[in-house]
């Protein structure tokens, strides 16, 4: 929390004696206290405080000077001091309310939420009727990672001043993060009606149009930010975003245009970028300014790290004998593509020599993938309402040697747990395909078709060279046995289905013309699709017709669980991939359902990540150069049966051999790569680049 360098009470205490300048002999203690007043309200801090010192050698019971020097300390920042002197007037005059508010907030401020929540509770012993301290108290509980109690106490401070906007835009930030996504848009609807100028209130109400589904509404709200505010870069980044995920191409580039100067101006000042890491990956494959972008977030998580009260850091844990532990960490313990992907890793560690962790940091969802994942770890741990020092501490009580964040930068992540150095190596894995930029983070786990040796420049972790391929796989993924039919599915039969279950967010313009030339040298084909959003739906539609195509020959399907998935694929012929942003287990899947994926190779992690998996299942050559062979190579296979044929059987004999689906070989790759890295640290060497052999 941010309090622009003032307590929550910043009004001086003051009382009626004359100045020193009236008196100047023999001044009082009263008239050092105001003379420090005016030093005060005139910003000179230091002699401010050389005053109040002086009333108090004459006056040693002023509780009002040790409450105005905290206030003085705590607008310099000075978090320990301003709590001593917050404390000490609260000894003197325990009844004072606003010194117990200003007292828990200077904890806030300086990381210790429990002594924090514990004063704000004391402040409404004294007064339950202050609404501030309701508010911040709950404003603490978000800091916590606590959103529950956070909108319990915010509610009371709404309760109280219903017509303060603030207190009703932090109450929707609760909201959001315990995903009740309908009170999260009244409240924001309730902040706009208050306050219908203020820019980030229209901004976090697209971001919670977004999660609703709303994406025409959530444009226009993130748009209206920009026209209150036109500085607001923030709603840059989000508008990208959406106009992804609708394939408003035209849109998308012009925001990306205004986005390159932005990101560029704040990279030469040495500035956290307002462009996520995750939309740089999705945004373009230039790998140099992927990184820039990510070290950037990485050192604000250091920065905070820093100034946590506690060092939880456990650098140069000596050797022990037993187990590697090793913890992983994630917020996608859940029905999600990470955890299809990491089941079988987890699994299959071999247990005399490894100790499994689980950290997860999301709210465990009901469904069956969140126990399957609990059940193959050794010990499993729900951190989602704990805060990141405490999370921080239980992996380094629990002795963790090494530990795999999952996250990243992408969302949901609590990469400020690994800021923290809880363990001695850390790894990054998987949840996001890309450098973290961070200097706490010791390793990524890659291959050489998705980090070529001459890309590791633009990593800042050394790299773990896995033989075959980086991606995890469960080869106990089950496929439904019903019978699928085309019909089911409203395709046509005879015809040549073409089908990209990818996100539409991945569809960008060069690689939906190219699908519609292919589709307009294959009489009799279909393009398959899966829908997100009905406003993508239109804008394809639209695209299509503006390519002299019917876009009656776009089929959209909706969401189904995996099983029903992989086999509904099944009545694919040929999956085309996506271009700047790969399929990762989307490409996986379909593999897995036996249908053949035509990829092109491109510039960073994720536009290569489908050549990876298709090597390493032995598809080579359905991997193009660019995407005129990409497009050539599509119309080839379609209109050739046969080789097509020879293909598809070659991925299903694949299947059960090769690298790619086979989850003993790529957990022991893994298992080896711990314990070389391992190994390194209880030498006392530094991290560097490894290769595993097969």
């Amino acid at each position: 929390m941010i309090m622009n360098r003032r307590p929550p009470h910043s009004e001086y205490a003051t009382g009626r004696s004359p100045t020193i300048a009236q008196e100047p002999q023999h001044p009082t203690a009263e008239q050092w206290f105001h003379r420090a007043v005016e030093l005060q309200a005139d910003n000179q801090a230091d002699v401010a405080i050389e005053c109040y010192r002086a009333a108090l050698r004459l006056s040693p019971t002023m509780w009002e000077a040790h409450y105005n020097i905290g206030i003085v300390f705590f607008s310099l920042r000075h978090w320990q001091q301003s709590i001593f002197e917050f404390e000490k007037a609260l000894d003197l005059n325990p009844g004072f309310a606003h010194a117990a508010l200003n007292l828990a907030t200077a904890f806030q401020e300086s990381g210790q939420f429990d002594k924090a929540i514990h004063m704000y509770r004391v402040t409404l012993e004294k007064d339950s009727g202050l609404a501030q301290a309701h508010y911040l108290k709950g404003r603490c509980h978000l800091s916590m990672g606590s959103p529950v109690p956070a909108a319990r106490s915010i509610r009371h401070a709404v309760a109280l001043e219903p017509r303060n906007a603030q207190y009703w835009f932090h109450l929707a930030e609760a909201f959001l993060s315990f995903n009740d996504i309908a009170s999260a848009l009244a409240a924001y609807q309730k902040v706009i009606t208050l306050r219908p100028g203020w820019d980030a209130a229209h901004y976090n109400y697209a971001v919670a149009l977004r999660l609703a589904e709303r994406l025409a509404d959530a444009i226009d709200h993130a748009k209206q930010a920009l026209r209150i505010n036109p500085d607001y870069v923030k709603a840059y980044p989000l508008l990208f975003r959406l106009a992804q995920h609708t394939c408003n191409w035209r849109l998308s580039e012009s925001v990306s245009k205004r986005l390159d100067g932005i990101t560029r101006a704040e990279l030469d000042l040495g500035k956290k970028t307002t462009e996520p890491p995750m939309t740089s990956l999705r945004r373009h494959s230039n790998a140099r300014v992927n990184m820039e972008i990510a070290r950037s977030w990485s050192r604000h998580y250091s920065l905070v790290a820093e100034q946590m009260p506690v060092d939880y850091a456990v650098m140069h844990r000596p050797a022990v004998s037993g187990r590697i532990r090793v913890g992983y960490l994630s917020s996608d313990f859940r029905d999600h593509a990470v955890a299809f992907q990491i089941k079988g890793l987890l699994e299959k560690h071999d247990r005399h020599l490894f100790e499994i962790f689980g950290y997860a940091c999301n709210p465990d969802d009901g469904t069956a993938y969140r126990r399957r994942l609990a059940d193959a770890c050794d010990h499993f741990h729900d951190v989602h309402a704990c805060p990141n020092p405490s999370i921080a501490k239980q992996i380094r009580d629990d002795g963790i040697d090494i530990l795999v964040d999952m996250a990243g930068h992408s969302r949901g992540n609590r990469l400020g747990i690994a800021a923290m150095r809880p363990a001695p190596v850390q790894i990054n894995y998987l949840g996001f395909l890309g450098t973290t930029g961070a200097e706490f983070i010791d390793y990524v786990i890659a291959d050489f078709i998705v980090v070529p040796k001459d890309h590791a420049e633009n990593y800042t972790e050394k790299i773990i060279y896995l033989p075959y391929c980086y991606q995890a796989n469960d080869d106990q993924m089950p496929i439904a046995r019903q019978n699928q039919s085309r019909a089911q599915w409203h395709l046509p039969d005879p015809a040549f289905i073409f089908c990209s279950f990818n996100q539409p967010y991945k569809i960008c313009a060069d690689l939906f013309g190219a699908w519609m030339n292919i589709l307009k040298r294959v009489d009799h084909s279909v393009l398959w699709l899966v829908e997100r959003s009905s406003l993508a739906r239109v804008n394809l539609c639209r695209a299509a017709e503006r390519a002299q195509v019917d876009p009656k020959r776009l089929l959209f399907t909706g969401f189904v669980p995996l099983h029903e998935n992989l086999s509904r694929l099944q009545l694919a012929d040929l999956a085309l991939d996506t271009l700047i942003y790969n399929g990762g287990a989307t490409t996986a899947n379909a593999l897995w359902a036996g249908v053949p994926v035509l990829s092109v190779l491109g510039n960073h992690w994720v536009s290569r990540m489908s050549a990876s998996a298709l090597n390493a299942v032995g598809l080579p050559e359905l991997i193009a150069e660019d995407l005129q062979q990409y497009e050539d190579t599509a119309v080839a296979l379609a209109l050739n049966p046969g080789k097509l044929d020879a293909i598809r059987h070659r991925l299903r004999k694949n299947r059960k051999d090769a690298p790619l689906f086979n989850t003993t070989l790529f957990t022991r790759h893994v298992e080896k790569a711990y314990a070389q890295v391992w190994h390194r640290h209880t030498a006392g060497l530094p991290p560097a680049s490894l290769q595993m052999t097969p």
